[in-house]
């Protein structure tokens, strides 16, 4: 939105982002409230799966990607047509319903930890506990110090892609070593 203002408007970078914002904040709500609507369906798509009714999955997701789609398409057509007047607005009513809107960017910003504990609960494995909170800890500590955030952030992502590539291929290499004990070569031939 802040192109689309900074574009048609021809506004200032820094003023566009400014009248931007609460386009941005609405699309925030819209998908917070997606996610807790489209919760409740989650279950209903495990019993899909159960029956492996791939079919209704599809619809589920395809419900999901086009309500996402409609409440993006809706905020940016307000922002086409309304332009200033619409931002004021949505201003005013954030402000007007300050509660509802606090508790959305709370909940907004609740969907790290709870994209967290999913990434826990889909890949538990005992032995990696402690790679799985030491990388969380370590993005958290750096994404809090100024000035570091985008950069660094990527940069434990390439340190964390590198440590399970060589846990992988360590595991294949013993994998393939144990599973040909037996078939000659081992210690009795004094190799």
């Amino acid at each position: 939105m802040a192109v689309v203002f900074a574009i048609s408007s021809k506004l200032d970078p820094a003023a566009a982002v400014g009248l931007a914002v609460p386009f941005a904040l609405i699309g925030q709500y819209s998908v917070t409230i997606l996610f807790t609507v489209m919760s409740p369906l989650m279950s209903k798509a495990d019993k899909y799966a159960e029956k492996a009714d791939t079919k209704g999955i599809e619809r589920i997701n395809y419900l999901a990607m086009a309500a996402l789609g409609g409440f993006f398409a809706l905020v940016v057509v307000i922002g086409l047509i309304g332009g200033n007047a619409a931002g004021d607005k949505l201003s005013e009513l954030s402000t007007q319903y300050a509660g509802i809107m606090n508790g959305l960017s709370a909940a907004g910003k609740m969907m790290r930890y709870v994209g967290f504990a999913i990434l826990l609960r889909i890949m538990l494995s005992k032995d990696l506990w402690g790679v799985y909170f030491a990388g969380f800890a370590l993005a958290t500590i750096i994404g809090k110090i100024e000035g570091l955030g985008g950069s660094a952030l990527l940069l434990i992502a390439f340190i964390g892609i590198a440590v399970a590539i060589y846990d992988f291929q360590t595991n294949v290499k013993m994998k393939s070593v144990t599973g040909n004990i037996g078939i000659g070569g081992d210690e009795e031939d004094g190799i």
